[in-house]
């Protein structure tokens, strides 16, 4: 009983690591994403598959027109909905009216994009590639996950609270 009851202890401070580890690291993006210094993004299509699929969590940051390169991967407001577009930057130029013009083009398609995109003088550029992240933060933001992963994180850190006596101590005579 008192081993039982020790495993699911450890198990719970596990389980707590783990999800004071995700915290911390969700706490930082969301207070440098408060500062502007990165931007997360979700992938809604396969257009940059196999590199960038549905569902990836993407950090982003703001950088400077004129560093781009081609070959970069950016996110900009599309043309129409202004919801961010984010392919490669298969060419880069000053744009006569002032700002840039990227030609952009997701890995996955044949051709470029049907029209260049006019930027000012920053847009923001992917970092880093978490796969399948974005679709587990869009499931753990929902009500129905939220309320009874807090409960039982709740619960987690009760169990990881409570002290095991030790077993006692036979004297041999």
């Amino acid at each position: 009983m008192i081993a039982a009851a020790r495993a699911a202890r450890a198990g719970g401070r596990l389980l707590l690591t783990l999800a004071a580890v995700l915290g911390v690291c969700g706490a930082a993006v969301w207070l440098l994403a408060l500062a502007g210094l990165v931007q997360p993004l979700i992938v809604i299509s396969d257009s940059m598959a196999p590199g960038i699929s549905r569902g990836d969590l993407l950090i982003a940051t703001r950088t400077e027109t004129e560093a781009i390169r081609v070959g970069d991967v950016v996110s900009v407001p599309g043309a129409s909905d202004r919801r961010l577009v984010t392919h490669r930057v298969v060419a880069v130029e000053p744009s006569p009216a002032g700002g840039w013009t990227l030609t952009l083009r997701g890995d996955a398609n044949q051709s470029d994009d049907p029209a260049p995109y006019t930027v000012g003088g920053s847009v923001l550029r992917l970092e880093w590639t978490i796969p399948g992240a974005g679709t587990a933060l869009e499931r753990l933001a929902r009500p129905q996950v939220l309320v009874p992963l807090g409960v039982a994180l709740g619960a987690l850190a009760a169990l990881a609270a409570v002290r095991v006596p030790a077993p006692p101590r036979v004297a041999e005579t």
